[in-house]
């Protein structure tokens, strides 16, 4: 462990950083961090400037703001019954931008 409080940054920070403009769907920021193995991005502006970062916990956050849909156990399993209103929130939930959920300093 000392050896690694010792170790420079320089060795351990990321060259190629992978970062999403503030325009970019939501749905786009799970598709890269899933591609990348990610858990942020920094948000980018028009200048490509860094104006915020979007994280995992951001999503998570951002996703428990929705009500579940109804669900019944039947025969030892957990079915979901159809919700309309659910699936629109989900939709508008991800058809929000990027900047939409940031965090900024």
């Amino acid at each position: 462990m000392k050896d690694f409080l010792q170790t420079s940054i320089s060795k351990v920070m990321t060259r190629k950083v992978i970062s999403v403009h503030k325009d970019k769907l939501i749905k786009e920021v799970f598709q890269l961090m899933e591609k990348h193995g990610i858990l942020g991005l920094p948000v980018v502006d028009d200048d490509n400037r860094v104006i915020g970062i979007v994280t995992e916990s951001d999503l998570t956050k951002h996703f428990t703001t929705l009500r579940l849909p109804h669900s019944l156990h039947l025969l030892g399993s957990l079915v979901y019954v159809d919700d309309l209103e659910f699936n629109q929130h989900l939709r508008e939930h991800c058809d929000e931008t990027v900047e939409e959920l940031m965090q900024s300093p």
